[in-house]
């Protein structure tokens, strides 16, 4: 592709729409029923944010609600959820109009069913996606789309995105927070943390009484301190696989402007 074309992907969340190739759980309609399983729409929230909210709206604790895989903020997502709770239809409409808002939602579109376990982290086939390319001129969109009927199977180099590693427009330090707890650092994983905006009240209130930065981690969701070790294993991987690449092949370094 002409790097001169001025193209955009992710010009706006609809554009960049992702749907979870789910391992479904086993579904039981009567007997020992624990679980809700529900089937969640989001756009502009991460899938922390969504597990948090579904956490306090319905009372329960971190464990008690469960994700197989993590969903970018910066689309409009849909994934499998289990709740520790058995939800009813009215429960769905008073959380949705609870957290509908202009530019963002999280929205239970359909309750699945019910069973006996929670859904397992990356029980998943995988994701499917549907990308928007915007500012494409007839010739060259003509050209890409026989390019991808003509070439079915396409392979890539799937480095981890900027949603790894931050927010929407930064900061994209999530690496570096992770970085810290691996080193044990914990001061300057809160420093690094205090830059995202991201810490929560009861870490905050923790702060005030004690000076173990470590505390301010043990009162988060340990999935969300499993994120931040994790974006930091992704960015070695990153790393290596580009130095692999730079190594072993004529490649040059192409930076992608319009890209987030």
């Amino acid at each position: 592709m002409n790097q001169s074309v001025s193209y955009k992907i992710k010009y706006k969340n609809e554009d960049f729409q992702v749907t979870e190739v789910s391992l479904m759980p086993s579904f039981i309609s009567k007997g020992k029923r624990k679980f809700t399983y529900i089937w969640l729409q989001k756009s502009r929230f991460t899938t922390f944010e969504a597990l948090e909210q579904i956490k306090l709206f319905f009372k329960l604790s971190f464990e008690d609600v469960c994700s197989q895989g993590l969903k970018d903020e910066d689309a409009v997502t849909e994934q499998l959820i289990s709740v520790r709770k058995i939800l009813k239809e009215k429960d769905v409409e008073a959380f949705n109009k609870k957290y509908k808002f202009k530019n963002q939602f999280s929205k239970i579109k359909f309750i699945m069913g019910h069973g006996e376990k929670p859904i397992k982290e990356r029980a998943l086939h995988g994701n499917a996606f549907k990308i928007v390319l915007r500012n494409l001129n007839s010739t060259l969109a003509n050209s890409l789309s026989d390019y991808v009927h003509n070439n079915k199977q396409l392979y890539f180099i799937n480095y981890y995105d900027n949603q790894r590693f931050g927010m929407p427009g930064g900061p994209y330090n999530t690496h570096l927070i992770g970085k810290a707890i691996v080193e044990n650092n914990w001061k300057q994983a809160y420093e690094q943390l205090k830059i995202t905006n991201n810490i929560t009240q009861n870490a905050e209130i923790k702060m005030k009484d004690v000076s173990d930065y470590k505390k301010v981690f043990e009162v988060m969701n340990p999935k969300k301190v499993s994120f931040f070790v994790s974006a930091y294993n992704s960015f070695l991987w990153n790393t290596w696989a580009s130095l692999l690449v730079i190594k072993n092949t004529k490649s040059k370094k192409v930076v992608f402007k319009n890209v987030g």
